[in-house]
């Protein structure tokens, strides 16, 4: 399966903030700031591949930024590398491009 986020995640695109639902449903091919694991810089990526998974188990993770709602098998950055959301600790460290 696909690593989903919730259609009501809002993104910040080259259009401004949206949320993944639109963006999936009016299938737009806009550039967002992506993380670059390599470089540990941030750089633009653009949407190219649209997935409606429709309703799916999630898991809520709070950090300082807000809560993100994510399937388990997301991977999210941290500071000792990529790790499915569900297998997050409670001492990981996001990384957050805080835009």
């Amino acid at each position: 399966g696909f690593m989903c986020l919730t259609g009501d995640t809002r993104v910040t695109t080259e259009d401004g903030e949206i949320t993944i639902e639109r963006i999936v449903n009016e299938k737009k091919c806009l550039k967002l700031p992506s993380y670059d694991i390599e470089t540990g810089e941030v750089v633009s990526d653009r949407v190219t591949q649209f997935y409606d998974q429709g309703e799916r188990e999630t898991i809520v993770i709070e950090t300082d930024d807000g809560d993100l709602e994510l399937t388990s098998d997301h991977v999210v950055y941290t500071t000792r590398g990529k790790v499915p959301a569900g297998e997050l600790k409670i001492d990981d460290e996001i990384i957050s491009l805080n835009i």
